[in-house]
Formats: structure tokens, sequence, C-alpha cells
């Protein structure tokens, strides 16, 4: 039967996800990326976006084709693709036990925050796990794990730092191996390593200098700040009980250190958690770190070094795959709670705010639109609907380079727009000659609502099609 377990769990993480994400409801992260690879141009996309997006380009570059020539319902199957391809690279060529090839694809951050939810994150999996799988023959294979390497580094800032651990335990460890290997070995892996070093420069091109209206000046040199920032990247990545989770955290730290992969380990994690504690970090950004700590785990349990400690081995194996089932029991049920919330609720407005918008025959450029929040909606249309936001340009992507403009509602009511979106707004306010529309969304975040992403919309009396819109 055991046989049967990778393709069957491939088959099942792939049919889940697509009955939660086939009725999951893009929020405005998820289309931003879409409408820069629609819209930009490739200098643009390449040179100047990245100094207000904090991240590399390749999953705008990776967009670029579907969002021109597909629908916005194609990019819910590309983020399945990639994760599925992942969760086979796990499945199939992990060292774990049976039952945590099964859990872990049904796991938070894998199912659902990094493929339900689409975006860049969507590749984090599948190149994290073929790093873990190529790792015992990265000496055999310098190029192919490099780029490995390169692509992590490509995919995210935070995928870039937690890189630089990989990079530098690669360099180290050749110098460990210099007597046992052929010069000719060290000379090939050292050029190799070259590749993703090089392309971690051109992310430091890409995004520096930091043009992010808020980001560009904040900084965080504080303690509290700090401790705070460790205390919830520890809950996040484990089990949301600070007790529990560090318990886990230091008997995952002692086995690293009898496996010899505890240095590993915390190259990886400490340039993450320095950048989080001190400018910025989001809560689906740590679903890299329990990433990160089931690649070790996996470096750990597949490495030939002989062991510290040896004769508590046995009994630190068996602790360290108790810590494993129980986080993953937490994952699953987080998976499972944000999915259930998912399917029968909404995560966005912005495909509701689409309909109604459509139904009334609303013109294109003809829409006033507040805040980032209200780019939910656009990716629905081929053109640019909203007239506020780059008033001077085609393209209707969000930039962050300068602070938003907000004018006050009588002023936009007087200019007769043909409607108004107002993204992350419930207002119970009406206006003189325009319908209101109220729409609820969600975040859902494990077994709880993050964040509401709600959105209030007026239409012309005129334009309003009534009938339609009750449909």
């Amino acid at each position: 039967m055991r046989n049967f377990l990778p393709a069957a769990t491939v088959l099942a993480f792939a049919l889940l996800a697509l009955l939660v994400g086939g009725v999951h409801e893009p929020w405005a992260d998820e289309a931003q990326a879409w409408l820069i690879a629609r819209d930009a141009t490739l200098y643009d996309l390449l040179f100047v976006l990245p100094h207000g997006e904090l991240n590399p380009s390749l999953w705008h570059l990776m967009l670029i084709y579907p969002a021109t020539y597909l629908d916005y319902e194609a990019l819910r199957y590309i983020a399945l693709f990639f994760s599925t391809l992942g969760v086979a690279v796990f499945v199939w060529f992990s060292p774990f036990p049976w039952l945590v090839k099964v859990a872990l694809p049904f796991s938070f951050f894998v199912f659902f925050q990094y493929t339900v939810v689409a975006r860049s994150y969507c590749l984090f999996a599948l190149v994290v796990f073929a790093i873990g799988a190529m790792y015992e023959r990265r000496f055999e294979r310098p190029l192919a794990y490099s780029v490995l390497i390169a692509l992590l580094v490509y995919s995210h800032s935070f995928g870039a730092l937690v890189s630089l651990g990989l990079i530098g335990m690669y360099v180290l460890d050749l110098f460990r191996e210099r007597h046992r290997l052929p010069a000719r070995i060290i000379w090939r892996n050292l050029a190799c390593i070259a590749v993703p070093v090089a392309v971690g420069c051109f992310v430091l091109y890409q995004v520096f200098p930091i043009q992010q209206r808020t980001l560009s000046t904040r900084w965080h040199f504080d303690w509290g700040h700090a401790l705070h920032v460790l205390q919830v990247s520890l809950n996040e990545t484990f089990t949301g009980i600070t007790v529990l989770s560090l318990s886990i955290l230091l008997i995952s730290a002692f086995w690293f250190w009898q496996r010899k992969v505890l240095l590993l380990y915390t190259t990886m994690i400490a340039p993450f958690l320095l950048v989080a504690a001190i400018k910025f970090y989001n809560h689906w950004h740590l679903g890299l770190l329990f990433l990160v700590w089931i690649l070790v785990l996996w470096i750990s349990f597949e490495t030939k070094s002989a062991s510290r400690a040896p004769s508590l081995l046995p009994y630190t194996r068996k602790a360290i795959l108790g810590c494993i089932y129980i986080v993953l029991g937490f994952h699953v049920y987080w998976a499972a709670a944000a999915s259930y919330a998912d399917y029968n609720g909404n995560y966005s407005c912005g495909r509701d705010v689409a309909q109604v918008l459509k139904q009334s025959n609303i013109g294109e450029r003809r829409v006033y639109a507040r805040s980032f929040w209200s780019l939910a909606a656009l990716p629905y249309f081929e053109g640019k609907m909203f007239y506020n936001i780059n008033p001077e340009s085609d393209y209707g992507y969000w930039t962050f380079f300068e602070r938003d403009k907000t004018e006050d509602m009588e002023t936009v009511i007087a200019s007769r727009p043909d409607a108004i979106v107002l993204g992350r707004k419930y207002l119970e306010k009406d206006y003189d000659g325009y319908v209101r529309k109220n729409f609820k969304g969600y975040v859902y975040w494990k077994d709880q609502i993050k964040e509401s992403n709600h959105c209030t919309v007026y239409i012309r009396e005129d334009l309003f099609n009534e009938t339609a819109a009750e449909q």
C-alpha cells in the first residue's frame, strides 16, 4: 500500500487545493503581481518597480505570458502547478517516515498560504525541497545545486536572506573537504557557487536604494521589538504556544548539533530574523522559516557524517520525530481551518466588486478608487478602470514611491465618477445620486481572521443595474 502513497498524496493535494482555490477570491497582493506582469514594461519590471516592491522580479517575469494572454483565473492554476511539483519532490525524495510525507503537504503554509493564496511563495516549497533532494550530491552536481540556490535568491528577498546560509556553508564545506576532494572538483564547485552570488548582487542592484515610501526610513533598533519578532517567528513556525514552540526549538537545536547541521540552520535563519527585527516582515513570510526547519531536518536525516553523542542518538531521533508530528498536527489543523473558512466565506471582495461594476456597464477610466486594496477588482477588466491611480499612464498596478493622495469624499462625489471603490472600508453613509453596495472579505490566518478585507462601492443611480446586481 505504501507504494501508492506518494502518488495518492500528490493527487489528494492537487484535488483539495483545486477545490479550495477554485472558490478563493484573490486579494490585492495577488492582483498587484498580475497587474505588474500585464502592464509594466520589461525595463520597469526589472529596474524601477523592485525599488518599491522590495523584491526581485522572478514571479512577475513568470506571469508575463499568462497575464498577457490568459484570464485572471489562470493565476490559481499556476500556483497550484508549482506547489504540486514541490509536494511531489517532497513525498518521493525526502527521508522522512511515511506519516510525515503524507501530512506535510497539507500543512498551513504549504497548502493554504503558499498554494490557495497564489503568490510568489508558491515557488518556495519546490525550490527548498529540490535543494533538500540535491544536498547530499551537491559536490557531484554543483551547477544544478547552485542554480537551485539562485532560484531561491531570486524568488523573494527573504529567500535571498536564507540563501546566505546555504552559500556560506557550501563554501565552508568545500574548505573542510579540500584534502579529500580533487582540486578540479573544488574549483568547479567554487565556479558554480558564483551563480547564486551573482544573482544576489543583481537583487541588491534591483532593490536598493529602497524607495518604498514607508519602509525607506523605518528602522527598529529596539530590543523589545526584536524579542516580539522572535516570539512571533517561533510561534508561527511551530505551534502557536510559546512554551511548546520553544521546547521544540531547543530539541531541534540539540538534534541539529548532534547531526552537525546546527550551523547551517543558524546561518539560514539569522539573516531573516535580523531583517525582520530591524526592518520589516509580514506573517506570511514566516512560512519560509518553517520550510527551512524542514529542509535542515531533511539534511540531518540523510547526512552521512558521524554524530556527536552517538549513544543518545536513538532517543533524540524519537524526540525529534515527536516534535515533527506535534508541529504538523498544529499546521494541518490550521490549514483545514483556514481552508474551511475560505471555502465558505470571502477572502477578498475583489471579484464581487468587479461583477457589480460589469453588470452596471461602468465605463473604462470612469471609476475612482481609494487605496491599494481596491486593486483586487482590477485584473477582472482588460483595461484601466481607475482613473485616479497613475492618471498619466496606462498601467493599473500600484506604485509605492509616494504617499497616497486621498481626496475628500465630497470632492470625489462632486466630480461625478461612474463609481467609487473604497478598499478596506465598510461605510454606511449614503450620498445623493449614488447607490451604495457593501462587500465583506476576511484574511483568514490559521484558525482566526487576521484582517478585514471589506469594501464599499458607490455607483451612480442612473447606471446601477439593480436586477443584475442581485443575481
